[in-house]
């Protein structure tokens, strides 16, 4: 019976997948989106008929999802029906190997990045405690302001900023890279930093960096390439996964990365498969679990501006609601949990600048469109795991710049 009831969920979104793909050229969001509820339909399955057994949801879930499983199934297969309708049929063919190819960056503008980027790693260097950021028993420790010899928002603001300027450095480097610009030599020494700091901290953002590359190559049509960093991904992927639950996370622990990556895809294949998907797991408690919060967390979720302006992180601290210690409401359940306003205003939003978006991508693509496409995925992807003030803001932020395009 659970197998008729994935096949059915499968075809039905392939089916509305095939009919995005026939409107006009693959878009970031909503194809994409759409292919990945299909991947939580396959995991929430495997889970369910006992395929895998993904030990994590002892810590916070209900189980409640095995007697669930056709109602999830259809929810999923309605959403992705919703997503549907952000894009319209459109003749014309997205050239996106031209569109990143007609980028000109000034090279005013790449030097001064690399200074702010070299920067700023010099003063969170100078400022870190090196011997946590070498080796500490605690995860997520070497990313967060505890691991400052100084505190401060300040601080906090730079913490936070790392993973960010992690990302845009891997986009500078390969862009720049597969232009046959010289000048993406300038930032390998800081992608090479961020990269293995993030993979002795056991990060997943390690994953993202080598996953925008892979992402860039195919552009470019560079499968080869393409291939080794897909490859490079999971590998980051699977081995963050795996060091997370043992003692130690710092630079220290890099020649571990490929004995806990094989490990992980091997021995705990399940748990990558459950891991990759977790989101479709903490969402599913949305039928059973919607506590009550605090108004003033409801209106700060929604914030777009940072903890320093509107003070989130006090309320946070008093008034979130979590699973457990680890493992946060995502965005699904919080906007269930707050009322029906805020669940329309939260997917309205969503379908609005999504819609909005793709509309302009249709007059005239461009590089910055697609680029608010890919922040619009963004949010999507972290909805299933991670709080409404996690990925609200990659909704508002798009749909203000969208504005003045």
């Amino acid at each position: 019976m659970n197998f008729l009831i994935l096949f059915l969920a499968e075809l039905a979104m392939g089916l509305v997948l095939w009919g995005q793909l026939k409107k006009g050229s693959l878009r970031p969001f909503p194809d994409i989106a759409i292919a990945y509820l299909m991947y939580l339909e396959l995991v929430l399955y495997l889970q369910v008929d006992g395929i895998i057994n993904y030990e994590y949801l002892s810590s916070y879930s209900s189980f409640a999802f095995y007697k669930d499983y056709p109602v999830i199934s259809g929810l999923l297969f309605l959403y992705s029906g919703f997503l549907s309708l952000t894009k319209t049929k459109s003749g014309e063919i997205i050239d996106y190997k031209s569109i990143l190819y007609g980028i000109n960056i000034p090279q005013s503008a790449i030097f001064a990045f690399a200074i702010l980027t070299y920067l700023l790693l010099a003063v969170y260097l100078l400022m870190a405690n090196l011997g946590i950021i070498w080796k500490n028993n605690e995860y997520m420790l070497m990313s967060g302001v505890e691991a400052m010899n100084y505190h401060g928002p300040a601080v906090k603001l730079l913490c936070q900023s790392m993973g960010p300027l992690s990302l845009a450095i891997s986009a500078f480097v390969f862009l720049l890279y597969f232009k046959g610009k010289q000048t993406y030599l300038i930032f390998v020494p800081a992608w090479v930093f961020r990269f293995l700091f993030i993979l002795g901290g056991h990060s997943r953002i390690a994953a993202l960096m080598t996953a925008i590359g892979m992402a860039i190559a195919l552009i470019f049509g560079k499968r080869g390439l393409a291939m080794v960093l897909a490859i490079l991904s999971l590998l980051a992927f699977a081995q963050a996964l795996q060091g997370r639950s043992h003692t130690y996370h710092g630079l220290s622990q890099i020649p571990h990365v490929i004995p806990y990556a094989y490990e992980e895809l091997t021995t705990n294949a399940d748990q990558l498969a459950g891991n990759s998907a977790e989101g479709i797991f903490v969402s599913a408690e949305t039928l059973h679990y919607l506590p009550h919060f605090d108004t003033p967390y409801i209106w700060l979720s929604f914030s777009p501006l940072t903890s320093t302006l509107d003070n989130f992180a006090a309320v946070n601290d008093k008034s979130q609601i979590g699973l457990n210690i680890y493992t946060p409401m995502s965005a699904i359940e919080e906007s269930a949990s707050f009322g029906v306003f805020f669940f329309i205003l939260y997917f309205g939003t969503q379908f609005y600048v999504s819609k909005l978006i793709n509309a302009k991508i249709d007059k005239s693509p461009n590089a910055l469109l697609i680029g608010l496409n890919v922040i619009i995925l963004t949010g999507f992807l972290q909805q299933f795991a991670y709080p409404i003030r996690n990925v609200f803001r990659l909704y508002t932020y798009p749909l203000i710049v969208s504005y003045f395009l």
